[in-house]
């Protein structure tokens, strides 16, 4: 910084200048004032152009986002933003300040044109008289009269009287100093008319070659030495239209002219005949860089340059990147100054460009230098807003000033849009409400209080009020954030369905939502599958929209979207084996079964979402020898005809499943599988199973028909042969329909209800049916670990037409009681989705009391045998006792495609002895699998995943 001395006198001249060439100051104080930067000058003194200039003074500054008036919450979480824009109000503020400067600097440019003109005539004086009395007159006339005329500018009577005089002594001959002042007034004649022409109207092309013709003619007399006639010249052209001519006699100034004040004084005119803006003004700017001033005409030559550095600052947009490379050039000068409306706008700058801390040292200084300066209060509260201060939002707004200004009901209106989202992250939503309410009330708008007023409807479980705020805003805006409002309302209500029925579901945004939210909903609901089907298709949907729309509704929508399904939809192969014993008497209720197998599993369809099965089994059963009992030797057989229990068999099954979806009724799942069983007495069957299913907001249900085998003992499962007579009987065939209901009564407890008929026939065995009842509670106690974690009561009741218990010709060998109740308690457990591993349980523990009337002897007929003729002893009984049952399955990722699988099963059942199995597999998938998931798990030690056959 320079410092000026200012003083009623003005400051000593130079040696060699003039005593009375000066530019008057009015009587100042002592004041620093800013040097122009050096960087600049040297830009400038180079020739290169303001924007090349700029680039070597300022660094690079990043694009900046700005929106005139913002207020932003994502989901309901708190996250307002507001955005005041106030920069151009401290731009007006520094364009008035400017102008006043200007204005005062074109006063002080008239005076010094003025004294410059009143400076000439002592010196015109001075050669008149000079002439007047010259130093050698010629002899013979007397010169007197001459010089009066010429002292009095009459010109013509000089001629006539010069003639005269020339008439009477032709031997005379005038001085030169006469001759000389003679042309010198003509000269000033000639300028001076074609100046008074000039000015008494438009200045046309004739005048200004005639002006052209005169300076050629005395370059001199317009001239830094007649530096007055030169401004009138130059500003002739400039109206002329010729500012190329001007600037040409403006150059001739600098940078060598004396007194330096007209040097200054010409920029001020230059900057008003040839543009404040023009590019003329940078390089003359640039060439007076270079020159020597005095302080005062230093003072004013930074002032100007100051001045248009901060004019054109004040033309920019505040957000745009000119803005912000621009305004560190002047932060000098605006500290030197104490410009208080400069600095508003350059924290206004700062602020625009998210640098709340520069912005907030800027608009301090401004509230510093002037205390009542609104704009720089206003920035101030824009801070304060942004960083969540309300309290000093609210002492900001009770200064008086700011609270006189008519924009202080706006910034009231965003305080309270601030504590309105403060209250709502404090989940106080009803003051929340209450604030929104007062922000309206001072001037916000409804679509300003939209979102906000959304989410805390959201928040106080007003859904339905909640959806139609949204669904409205939606319409009317588009905007993704009433959409997602929208969605998770209506989601909320058990109304998506609906919602993605609707027409306007089928565009974006809407439809990305609620794509999303079915897709989180499917993974919830553990249907996998369908759910990466879905995730795919919003990310698709996000991908069709522009770049910008796209990256927003990307972030937006990536919490609703379930991570981890990479690989759920690869197809893959399953190897393993399982074994189960039952036990029972050898050749009876003893069966152990070995069962190597193999299952592939791909998918299809539409969406890729049909799941295709195919399971291969080889099956040992094993049921000891079997000897004859008492009815088959009463039907002959000799007691020594024992015969082998070992058999071998193998069974193919094929299986799809996927899902449709029925609009308002939402997404059916439905399931078909086929199986034939080949070997053993009973040779080769067929089997069925089919199932339809659904979840919903209350839980989900499913029914289910099937044909499956009775897999109790090997006479049930494949027959059993007559030795001897190449009869055999046995290979029952389960015929059922049931239906499956499970309803979530509270956010804790889950109630679940089964109910199934069954008709039972077989080769030569009597025909049964069956009625099965299952009903259950369960409390998710919410262990930390765990999926779920459920424990409660368990009720059944099992009801047979007849007791089939037994191994009889005619009889199926299956456990069939007339009447079986078990009540017990149940736990079911399982640990998180996508991990690395994943375990499962079921323990169920309870009294069982069951009842078996007496079978008959011979209910199939034989070759015409009575079955009064058989004595078979098949008495009825009761048993009574602790049942348990316990499963455990657990599946490891072993690797990217490879998972290791095993699987444990204990029933204990009084009347039904002990049954326990066990199953280990290895699974390979051709694509890369992130993590484990429950449909990877086995749920019985026939399949690996799912269940292909047994709706039970």
């Amino acid at each position: 910084m320079a410092v000026l001395e200012t003083a009623a006198r003005p400051p000593a001249p130079s040696p060699g200048q003039p005593q009375h060439r000066y530019l008057s100051m009015r009587r100042m104080r002592r004041v620093t004032y800013p040097a122009l930067p050096p960087a600049l000058l040297l830009g400038l003194a180079a020739g290169l152009p303001w924007s090349a200039v700029q680039a070597q003074q300022q660094g690079n500054v990043t694009g900046v986002q700005r929106q005139a008036q913002q207020f932003e919450l994502r989901r309901g979480q708190g996250d307002a933003r507001v955005v005041q824009g106030d920069g151009a109000r401290a731009a007006r503020s520094v364009q008035q300040d400017l102008k006043l400067r200007g204005e005062q600097s074109r006063r002080d440019a008239a005076e010094t044109r003025r004294r410059e003109q009143q400076a000439l005539l002592p010196r015109q004086a001075g050669s008149q008289e000079e002439g007047a009395a010259p130093s050698a007159a010629p002899a013979g006339v007397d010169e007197r009269p001459l010089w009066e005329l010429l002292r009095h500018k009459d010109l013509a009577g000089f001629d006539r009287q010069l003639a005269r005089a020339r008439a009477q002594d032709r031997a005379w001959t005038p001085s030169a100093q006469l001759l000389a002042e003679r042309a010198r007034l003509n000269k000033e004649g000639e300028i001076e008319r074609l100046f008074a022409y000039a000015r008494s109207g438009p200045v046309g092309p004739l005048s200004s070659s005639q002006l052209q013709a005169l300076i050629a003619q005395y370059p001199q007399d317009f001239s830094c030495a007649r530096i007055d006639r030169l401004w009138n010249a130059a500003e002739l052209f400039a109206r002329a239209g010729r500012k190329d001519a001007a600037f040409d006699l403006y150059r001739s100034v600098f940078p060598d002219c004396t007194p330096a004040a007209n040097r200054i004084a010409t920029l001020y005119m230059a900057q008003q005949n040839l543009g404040a803006d023009s590019e003329m003004i940078d390089r003359l700017i640039a060439a007076e860089a270079a020159g020597t001033r005095d302080a005062d005409s230093d003072a004013k030559f930074q002032r100007l340059v100051y001045d248009r550095l901060l004019t054109r600052l004040a033309a920019l947009d505040p957000a745009g990147a000119d803005a912000a490379q621009l305004a560190p050039a002047l932060a000098d000068g605006i500290r030197g100054y104490q410009d208080a409306a400069a600095a508003a706008l350059v924290g206004w700058i700062m602020l625009a460009h998210n640098d709340l801390a520069e912005a907030a040292v800027w608009f301090n200084r401004a509230h510093q230098w002037q205390p009542a300066n609104v704009d720089a209060q206003l920035g101030l509260l824009q801070i304060r807003l942004q960083a969540g201060d309300i309290a000093g939002a609210e002492k900001l707004l009770a200064a008086p000033a700011l609270a006189a200004d008519p924009r202080a009901k706006a910034q009231r209106a965003r305080l309270e849009l601030l504590r309105a989202d403060r209250y709502n992250q404090a989940k106080d939503y009803a003051a929340s409400l209450a604030a929104l309410d007062e922000a309206e009330r001072q001037g916000a708008s409804r679509q300003q209080t939209a979102a906000l007023r959304g989410w805390n409807l959201y928040g106080s479980e007003r859904y339905e009020q909640a959806a139609q705020l949204f669904a409205s805003q939606y319409r009317a805006t588009r905007d993704a954030r009433m959409a997602e409002g929208w969605a998770l309302a209506e989601n909320a209500r058990g109304r998506l369905a609906q919602l993605a029925a609707a027409p306007e579901s089928k565009q974006a945004p809407l439809s990305v939502y609620v794509t999303a939210l079915q897709s989180q909903q499917l993974y919830y609901q553990k249907q996998f599958v369908q759910a990466d089907s879905l995730r795919q298709r919003a990310e698709a949907q996000i991908d069709a929209q522009p770049a910008d729309d796209a990256a927003q509704l990307r972030e937006s929508v990536q919490g609703y979207l379930p991570d981890g399904l990479q690989g759920i939809r690869a197809a893959s192969v399953t190897a393993g084996f399982s074994y189960s014993n039952h036990a029972g008497a050898d050749g009876q209720g003893h069966l152990e079964t070995l069962a190597p197998a193999l299952r592939a599993q791909w998918f299809g369809g539409d969406n890729g979402t049909r799941q295709y099965d195919l399971r291969v089994r080889n099956l040992r059963l094993d049921a000891a020898p079997i000897s004859p009992d008492p009815v088959a030797q009463a039907l002959g057989v000799p007691a020594s005809a024992t015969q082998s229990g070992l058999q071998n068999v193998r069974e193919l099954w094929f299986g799809a499943e996927d899902s449709v979806w029925l609009t308002d009724l939402g997404r059916l799942a439905w399931q078909a599988a086929a199986g034939v069983t080949d070997g053993g007495a009973g040779g080769t069957d067929l089997h069925v199973q089919a199932a339809l299913g659904q979840q919903t907001q209350w839980g989900n249900w499913s029914a289910y028909v099937g044909s499956n085998p009775v897999r109790d003992s090997l006479l049930s499962w494949r027959g059993q042969a007559l030795p001897g007579t190449g009869d055999w009987w046995g290979d029952v065939r389960r015929n059922a329909v049931g239906v499956k209901a499970l309803v979530q009564a509270a956010p804790r407890w889950s109630v679940s209800a089964n109910a199934e008929l069954a008709d039972f026939s077989g080769h030569n065995v009597q025909g049964n049916s069956a009625l099965a009842l299952d009903l259950g509670a369960g409390y998710d106690l919410k262990l930390s670990g765990f999926d779920y974690f459920n424990v409660g009561p368990a009720l059944h009741y099992l009801h047979y037409a007849n007791n089939q218990n037994q191994f009889g010709w005619g009889l199926g060998g299956y456990y069939s009681p007339q009447r079986s109740v078990s009540a017990g308690v149940a736990s079911q457990f399982m640990t998180p989705e996508g991990r690395q591993s994943q375990l499962s349980g079921n323990l169920e523990l309870g009294w069982n009391s069951a009842s078996q009337s007496a079978a008959a002897c011979l209910p199939s007929p034989y070759r015409g045998v009575a079955a009064s003729s058989v004595n078979c002893g098949y008495a009825g009984g009761s048993d009574n006792g602790m049942y348990a049952h316990l499963q455990l399955a657990a599946v490891r990722r072993l690797a990217p495609r490879w998972q290791l699988g095993v699987l444990g099963d204990l029933n204990v059942t009084p009347g039904r002895d002990r049954q326990y199995a066990a199953m280990l597999f290895v699974r390979y998938f051709f694509e890369d699998r992130a993590a484990v998931f429950s449909r990877d798990l086995p749920k019985t030690t026939r399949d690996f995943s799912g269940q292909l056959d047994d709706g039970r």
